[in-house]
């Protein structure tokens, strides 16, 4: 792991418990939060999901109700001790595989073609710095259905209008 993106992991190890409440804590939050959610639904994740960057469980816990098997990978220690915490409260324990701590630009070669979809929310590409191309490249090995990843760049292109809609 590069010192940058160990600095990284340092600072998620910081905030804690913060990074559970930041998504409800008021109404553009929970907005996005809401769409967060929407995305998944609608772009139908199933199956055995690699959530990378997961923080302290949110979206673990909406892809667990969602009927996914979850592997979930972060890079801080203690984000992913909240996840476990998290999932184990909203008894969704049963639909995640393990918790692992991982650096997106260095993840496990037993994870390649093993996954139905990559979840990466909250900007993890950006906190990789120069190597988000590298990081990008990582995940797409990682899933069985390449193909799907392409609709990352449409959603991107997107995000501005679909923050002003909350059609289902």
């Amino acid at each position: 792991m590069s010192s940058e993106r160990d600095g990284v992991a340092r600072a998620f190890d910081q905030v804690g418990e913060y990074e559970w409440g930041r998504m409800t804590a008021d109404v553009t939050s929970r907005v996005s939060l809401e769409l967060h959610c929407r995305w998944l639904k609608r772009h139908q994740v199933r199956g055995r999901v690699l959530e990378i960057g997961a923080g302290a469980g949110r979206f673990t816990i909406e892809l667990v109700r969602a009927g996914c098997r979850i592997v979930v990978a972060d890079i801080s220690a203690v984000q992913l001790e909240l996840n476990r915490q998290h999932v184990a409260d909203a008894d969704a324990l049963d639909g995640v595989e393990g918790w692992e701590q991982a650096d997106i630009c260095d993840l496990p070669s037993r994870w390649r073609d093993g996954f139905d979809a990559v979840v990466a929310y909250g900007g993890l590409l950006s906190y990789v710095f120069d190597d988000a191309s590298v990081a990008a490249r990582a995940l797409l090995r990682r899933t069985r259905r390449r193909r799907h990843l392409r609709r990352l760049g449409d959603v991107a292109r997107r995000k501005r209008s679909d923050q002003h809609r909350l059609d289902p």
